[in-house]
């Protein structure tokens, strides 16, 4: 299987909207964090995630970690209401990548009937620590019994998984 690009130019932007450059990655360790604003699961994980993000980036000369936010929200302005929230790098809801990312790491609501493969690995809210080859280092069960919120957070493991520039292909 051929590397993935996994966020190709103009895909990434900031709270202000602006587009990001995916070197703006390398040396973090980055997570995909799919969310739907309207499931009560997601809005409970949502506070512990802006600490952990705060606290991890707080100290040191440096950012290490990154999250890129997947839209799981039914519409733009369920979308909008629910990023406004976030203070990372999102993907819009509108753009075709939030599919395909969808697709690619079989993530789901609770109420959707999956569309593609074997169906869904993840339910929401998910959060997957990705490389730079468009592959999972790890997945973080945010919301599946033993790993509950802060709990799941731990087991992020942000010193290893590091988002390097490499050679991509598409798929």
């Amino acid at each position: 299987m051929n590397d993935l690009i996994l966020f190709p130019e103009g895909s990434l932007k900031n709270i202000n909207n602006t587009v990001v450059n995916e070197k703006h990655l390398f040396g973090k360790s980055v997570a995909i964090f799919f969310s739907n604003g309207s499931d009560p699961k997601c809005r409970a994980f949502l506070p512990f995630l802006q600490q952990y993000y705060k606290t991890i980036n707080e100290g040191g000369s440096s950012q290490k970690i990154e999250v890129i936010f997947v839209s799981i929200d039914p519409d733009r302005k369920s979308f909008e209401d629910h990023k406004k929230h976030m203070p990372w790098l999102y993907v819009d809801v509108a753009d075709p990548l939030t599919d395909i990312l969808k697709k690619h790491f079989r993530v789901t609501n609770s109420h959707e009937v999956p569309f593609y493969g074997s169906g869904p690995r993840s339910d929401v809210p998910c959060l997957i620590v990705v490389g730079s080859d468009g592959r999972e280092s790890q997945l973080l069960h945010i919301c599946s019994g033993r790993d509950e919120g802060e709990k799941g957070l731990l087991r992020w493991d942000f010193r290893n998984n590091i988002y390097t520039p490499n050679k991509k292909e598409t798929c």
